[in-house]
């Protein structure tokens, strides 16, 4: 049988309202879980769907909705980085905050279980730099990035059935994404920074879905 996840990034400047109905599109057709990033809080919209489990990390930065028939029967986290700074330059704070690399492992019934792991990497890697300044700033985010990616693929080592998804704020060519692709990772990929990197899954199908107010769209994978 196939298993639907779901991933979308809902900036705060969304509002709320916007960000409820956001939760409310993406769980229609029961998929077996949704993950969100940087403006969907715990507290505030997911009173909405209070029929589903919702799965708190350390970092509490991608949060995740899980079907209610769905075991969740496992947990591996590590850090990547402690806040750190960075500098003001692009997107994002000239503080980032710790990333904490996290899979959660869900075993629907009758199905495989699979490792799920939603991140928000961070941003204006790939933004060209012209100043001395900026390009140490941007320099100082490349780090961390490669970091974080390097300690998904820690996390998920000696995991079978494993899919990733992201705004990885860079494309699929990016060097930090290659390392995804050396460690045996398939990129799926049907938007421009938000995508899938899977293994050990047989991928059925992809798509964007729609943007739900945020300028990121939903993405969606259903797989085997």
């Amino acid at each position: 049988m196939s298993q639907t996840l779901r991933f979308q990034n809902i900036p705060a400047r969304v509002g709320q309202t916007k960000a409820r109905r956001a939760v409310r599109s993406l769980l229609e057709g029961d998929p077996l879980a949704v993950a969100f990033s940087e403006g969907v809080h715990l507290e505030n919209d997911f009173p909405v769907v209070t029929d589903y489990q919702v799965l708190e990390t350390t970092d509490r930065a991608t949060p995740v909705i899980v079907r209610p028939d769905v075991e969740v029967t496992g947990l591996r986290e590590q850090l990547a980085y402690p806040p750190t700074w960075v500098g003001k330059w692009g997107a994002g704070p000239d503080v980032m905050a710790a990333a904490v690399p996290h899979l959660h492992r869900l075993e629907a019934e009758g199905e495989e279980p699979v490792w799920f792991g939603p991140s928000h990497l961070v941003p204006s890697v790939m933004r060209r730099a012209v100043t001395k300044r900026q390009k140490a700033n941007q320099a100082r985010r490349r780090v961390l990035h490669e970091l974080e990616v390097r300690e998904l693929i820690a996390t998920a080592r000696g995991l079978s059935r494993v899919v990733l998804v992201a705004d990885w704020n860079a494309g699929d060519r990016y060097p930090s994404i290659q390392l995804l692709k050396a460690a045996g990772f398939t990129i799926v990929r049907d938007a421009n920074i938000d995508y899938w990197a899977v293994k050990g899954v047989q991928v059925l199908s992809s798509r964007a879905l729609p943007h739900n107010g945020s300028d990121h769209p939903g993405v969606e994978l259903t797989f085997s």
